[in-house]
């Protein structure tokens, strides 16, 4: 073996351990941040820098070598700093239900979120792993051109350990990114197809004997965003965040232990809005606005939601149903996002409507990060100056809440002058945490808090549709409910009747029974976890 051979050798060896790099940097980072499952996933980067490095030497020209070593070198990095900066901020390793939210998050969404949680750390990293590709770059420029030509015995060599190492990182797809991304991506593109063949047209085999025995009704659901109900007023928190509903609290029916079945909007509506519960699989879906166009109601979707993320999204597709869609917020800057006062023009033409029978539903932004960016300047109330940063968050997370206390004024007091047989219903989509329970702010399953399932959850009556009911409401108000059965209960206190009908799923029914409340992906009981009572 002559000397310029073990040159050739020692180049590629040298080339190798340069793209090596990114992994010794995982390392040490992962030991900083107490990384759960540390060697897995260093095992796991080691398989895919394999990969990359000796596809890149399958290729003749060296010039082309060096350029596609520099953009594995930045595909791997990016793949570190993915999988550091989501541990550091959510204390947990990404999963595949993270998938679906990335697929229905839109472009202001994610702006806000790099605002939010992109903190000195994660910048660090980029810029660590920025400056090591620099360094790379330096170093392995001029090996390229030492590098010995090609040969078809070579090629055969570099394809047999590329076959050989994908056939090691399959055996470990369940921790790779890119097997995580795949399998979720085609996933998610089947349930969508599923949504639009079972959710988005106006009726649903499903239902059968779809009967509405009452005149007139004015149904109105207002779906909230983030609101975690330990910080309104009317929840006995300890500031006054809930002016408007808390003089009116006699009239209206507060359920006290109600939570969302997840800490994302995608999920917690999909289980709200259709047969869909978070601890059981069904073979066909069908949504509560389906339900209501069978028995011959006008149906509404009003939201200050946007519409559509990389795709359509989950929500959107179930709104289809409605007879009539208002998305008020096309915004493409979270800067110009409307605040929520953008849906009570058309609510109030809606309730101007000469139609007997109506269900609105109404989409709010609610206390959606980024909070200073909910309300008008003139609900800025709690606003203490020279304050932390966590305090300055609360503030303003408060702030959303009075705002969308005032909103909520607007959306009742019309619908009580019109003197007419109607309801409302306030539930949020999950809740928040804000520095309470764990030092994070926001919402994710990934950490789970009680403060991220614990949501409102209002009734308003008429005094019309008091007379309907004949027991008192009040005495159900402590009942352990996970929000999963709209279907059901909106049914029972519309007095719509159907086949499908279950008033042991009826939050409203003297027939209610209580069930495990299954949080954390169908994992873990709230009750157990969080003794609540």
């Amino acid at each position: 073996m002559n000397l310029k051979y073990l040159n050739k050798i020692n180049t590629r060896a040298k080339l190798f351990l340069i793209f090596l790099i990114p992994l010794l940097f995982f390392i040490v980072f992962g030991l900083i941040l107490d990384y759960k499952n540390l060697i897995i996933y260093s095992y796991d980067l080691l398989l895919i820098e394999i990969i990359f490095f000796h596809l890149v030497l399958l290729f003749r020209n060296n010039k082309l070598k060096f350029f596609l070593y520099s953009i594995s070198y930045v595909i791997i990095c990016s793949y570190a700093i993915f999988k550091l900066g989501f541990f550091h901020i959510f204390k947990n390793n990404f999963n595949a239900s993270n998938v679906f939210i990335i697929l229905e998050t839109n472009l202001s969404e994610s702006k806000e979120f790099i605002h939010f949680y992109f903190d000195s750390f994660i910048w660090f990293l980029i810029l660590f792993y920025f400056l090591s590709f620099l360094l790379s770059i330096y170093l392995s420029y001029n090996k390229f051109k030492k590098l010995s030509p090609y040969s078809l015995k070579r090629f055969v060599y570099k394809t047999s350990i590329i076959l050989f190492t994908c056939l090691l990182l399959f055996l470990n797809k369940q921790e790779n990114l890119f097997f995580i991304f795949y399998r979720e991506y085609n996933e998610y593109k089947h349930q969508l197809s599923l949504n639009n063949k079972d959710l988005s047209s106006q009726t649903n085999n499903y239902f059968s004997n779809v009967n509405f025995n009452n005149d007139s009704l004015t149904a109105v659901i207002v779906i909230g965003e983030s609101v975690n109900r330990n910080h309104m007023k009317i929840y006995d928190y300890k500031r006054n965040t809930t002016p408007y509903m808390y003089k009116i609290k006699n009239d209206l029916y507060l359920f006290k232990n109600v939570i969302s079945s997840n800490c994302n909007t995608i999920r917690s509506l999909f289980d709200a809005l259709t047969l869909n519960e978070n601890n059981k699989k069904i073979i066909k879906n069908a949504s509560l606005i389906q339900l209501f166009n069978m028995a011959g109601f006008e149906t509404y979707w009003i939201s200050n939601q946007k519409p559509i993320g990389i795709h359509e999204t989950t929500v959107s597709t179930i709104a289809k149903a409605c007879k009539k869609k208002y998305f008020l917020n096309s915004s493409h800057n979270n800067e110009n996002t409307p605040h929520d006062n953008v849906v009570l023009h058309y609510y109030n033409q809606v309730l101007k409507e000469k139609k007997p029978r109506k269900i609105i539903f109404i989409h709010l932004l609610g206390s959606h990060t980024i909070y200073e960016k909910r309300y008008p300047e003139k609900f800025n109330v709690f606003n203490a100056k020279n304050t932390s940063r966590k305090n300055s968050l609360i503030n303003s997370y408060d702030n959303s809440i009075l705002y969308t206390d005032f909103i909520l004024n607007k959306i009742i007091n019309p619908l009580k002058n019109k003197n007419i047989t109607s309801f409302l219903l306030y539930f949020s989509d999950h809740g928040e945490e804000i520095y309470e329970s764990v030092d994070f702010f926001g919402h994710t399953d990934d950490i789970g808090s009680k403060n991220m399932y614990e949501i409102p959850y209002v009734l308003w009556l008429s005094s019309k549709k008091k007379k309907q009911i004949p027991y008192n409401l009040k005495p159900l108000l402590n009942r352990k409910i996970i929000n999963d059965n709209l279907i059901y209960s909106i049914a029972d206190l519309s007095n719509l009747k159907f086949d499908q009908q279950n008033l042991t799923k009826s939050n409203f029914s003297l027939n209610f029974k209580e069930k495990k409340r299954l949080i954390r992906n169908n994992s873990k009981d709230y009750d157990k976890v969080f003794n609540s009572k």
